[in-house]
């Protein structure tokens, strides 16, 4: 049953009407065991609820009213909590007291072992209606892994309407909105969802962009108020979702002044880094653009080799080994075990790194030399399985395409 703290009265709002059909769009992200959020647009209602119900109770459980925040323009914040862990719950969003939208979603155990997958992917244009979006969600996945370019925008002003409304096509997409009106989304930006290409943090589309996303996206508890990366657990497996744009120094900079992740958010990295070992066998870190590479005026990590080195030292002094990278950005599936990401100055093969890419855009390769190869291409994603056995946890990865076939794919085991 749902707690206290969840069984608020039903949020009213007035809201100017405008159309008959008043959702526009709905989705769920920031779940962990005992809470979750669902972002709504909700036109022309006078009073808007969300009524949540747990799928076992179905029968005998009227569900539980969740109070809305309203967020400006039609849209509203709902805040789950008192759920409990590892159970599927029904959603459903009224707006003058008649459905407008159903949803589901699962809360998973913390830090404990649990098997499960997820799918991860970027690149997509603006409302794409790709099939890709339906064979994601065939899979039953956890959450969504979006690693950014979410929209192709490329929005360059201080803009807040014109984001809202790149929301509204990517949101209304009928594929899009029914995988995340089922799966929670756990979404970080890249360029084009930020400001214009190759943006960095003196775009002027910053402020802009911040305020859009704390007011359209769903996500675990932000860290800062300046940028967007958090973390969350599922299982035994730590995601640290890192924020690749609003913090790092145009390529202009000298490369050994240079920083991709600015240093508030690189502290965090490495504070997170520590607290994992011993912790959780598998770390997750989701970098929007690609790790290996050699062009230093390169957008990604290359760009910025002086910070790789850093980090890459870090992780091999505190002998940390329990890291999986994906990688959005370049329009590719790719994998690398390891063995071409050497930057560590000792030798040693480095963590795999997993490309997962494009959802729906044309095809381009960056990076690398990859050890299992570059598959090129639209209408491709990453699915990850974690088979938790206690002593051990394997983890497979297969970059698939939209009839699912697996079009690269590679496992390695990890202690418990």
């Amino acid at each position: 049953m749902l707690g206290a703290a969840a069984l608020a009265a039903v949020g009213c709002a007035t809201a100017r009407p405008r159309l008959s059909e008043p959702v526009r769009w709905a989705w769920t992200g920031g779940v962990t065991s005992t809470t979750a959020n669902v972002v709504a647009r909700v036109e022309g209602a006078e009073a808007v609820a969300l009524v949540v119900r747990a799928e076992l109770d179905a029968a005998t459980d009227r569900g539980a009213r969740v109070t809305a925040t309203p967020a400006g323009d039609d849209t509203f914040r709902f805040a789950l909590s008192g759920l409990e862990p590892d159970r599927r719950y029904t959603l459903r969003l009224e707006a003058d007291a008649e459905a407008v939208w159903t949803g589901a979603l699962r809360t998973p155990v913390e830090d404990r072992p649990l098997s499960f997958a997820f799918v991860a992917g970027s690149c997509a244009q603006t409302g794409s209606a790709h099939e890709v979006f339906e064979t994601m969600k065939r899979h039953d996945p956890r959450v969504f892994v979006h690693l950014g370019d979410l929209h192709y925008e490329d929005i360059d002003e201080d803009a807040p309407a014109r984001f809202s409304a790149a929301y509204d096509l990517v949101l209304t997409s009928p594929t899009q909105s029914s995988l995340m009106s089922e799966v929670p989304v756990a979404y970080v930006w890249d360029d084009h969802d930020f400001g214009r290409n190759n943006s960095d943090r003196t775009s002027t589309s910053k402020r802009a962009a911040l305020d859009a996303y704390r007011k359209h996206v769903p996500s675990h508890a932000l860290v800062e108020d300046h940028a967007i990366y958090h973390a969350f657990t599922i299982g035994r497996v730590r995601f640290l979702m890192t924020d690749c744009r609003s913090q790092r120094t145009p390529r202009g900079v000298a490369h050994r002044y240079r920083t991709m992740l600015g240093k508030k958010q690189k502290a965090w990295l490495k504070q997170e880094l520590l607290d994992s070992k011993g912790r959780y066998p598998l770390v997750v870190w989701v970098s929007p653009v690609g790790w290996i590479g050699r062009t230093l005026d390169d957008d990604s990590w290359p760009g910025y080799p002086s910070e790789r080195v850093e980090l890459s030292l870090f992780l091999a002094e505190h002998g940390i080994d329990n890291v999986l990278m994906l990688a959005g950005d370049a329009h590719m599936l790719a994998i690398d075990d390891g063995t071409n990401n050497r930057y560590a100055n000792n030798g040693r093969a480095g963590f795999p790194v997993f490309h997962v890419a494009a959802l729906d855009q044309v095809g381009s390769e960056k990076g690398g030399p990859y050890s299992h190869g570059v598959r090129i291409g639209r209408g491709q994603y990453g699915l990850i399985e974690i088979d938790d056995r206690v002593h051990e946890v394997t983890v497979r990865l297969t970059g698939r395409d939209a009839e699912d076939a697996v079009l690269i794919e590679h496992t390695f085991v990890l202690p418990g």
